[in-house]
């Protein structure tokens, strides 16, 4: 059932640089367009309103993307993203991810990186205060609110 805060009747508001030349219009779709998309597919946002902006900050374009057709814009164009890939690239990751973060510890800290040649994820876990990020008046709350039975 759809209310009036359901995601369905939200937008995404966003600004960026407006492309000047050939270069930049491909690095807006291949980036830009690919971190919009996926937030708000993921979040259930149907549309995305984008104020493109020059040098001096001030708006004067205003372009709203349909989050579900976004895919569709770079079918035909060489070297972009692809949605099925990247659903499957999640699928994997979070099945990997799974079995990788096992312990229930507030005091775990594990670190993700995606680095080039972007083969494969890598993790660290660390227990040291110095990477923490929950506060301890946080987690007591949390395990004072937690029924162990």
């Amino acid at each position: 059932m759809e209310t009036e805060e359901s995601p369905g009747n939200y937008i995404e508001l966003k600004t960026s640089h407006a492309p000047q030349n050939h270069q930049q219009h491909l690095s807006f779709n291949r980036y830009k367009l690919l971190k919009w998309w996926a937030q708000s597919y993921l979040a259930g946002v149907p549309k995305i309103i984008a104020g493109f902006r020059h040098d001096y900050g001030h708006v004067d374009k205003l372009e709203t993307y349909n989050t579900l057709e976004i895919p569709h814009l770079l079918e035909n164009q060489p070297n972009m993203w692809d949605s099925t890939i990247c659903f499957n690239f999640l699928e994997k990751f979070l099945c990997w991810l799974r079995s990788v973060v096992v312990l229930d510890d507030p005091n775990r800290v594990y670190h993700f990186s995606f680095s080039s040649p972007f083969k494969q994820v890598e993790y660290q876990g660390f227990t040291d205060g110095e990477h923490k990020l929950l506060p301890e008046w946080y987690i007591k709350v949390i395990d004072g609110n937690t029924c162990n039975k």
